[in-house]
């Protein structure tokens, strides 16, 4: 009888993120939606200071936290 071996496929680098690349991507969704949650509680006269109409404060902290 003989022996058969059987190899599996090495995963390619691209295939497993990088720990530091994974990590800097939670910090900035978690940058993102601190950053909307602060805005959304910003009054009228603030927004208008920064140029930010009502609408658009909440449009933008209506965003899913994962879209730049």
């Amino acid at each position: 009888m003989s022996s058969l071996s059987f190899r599996l496929p090495l995963r390619s680098a691209a295939a497993i993120p990088a720990r530091p690349q994974v990590f800097g991507r939670v910090m900035k969704w978690v940058d993102l939606r601190r950053s909307r949650s602060a805005l959304a509680q910003l009054d009228t006269r603030l927004l208008k200071d920064i140029g930010i109409s009502e609408q658009d404060a909440q449009t933008e902290y209506g965003r899913p936290f994962w879209q730049e």
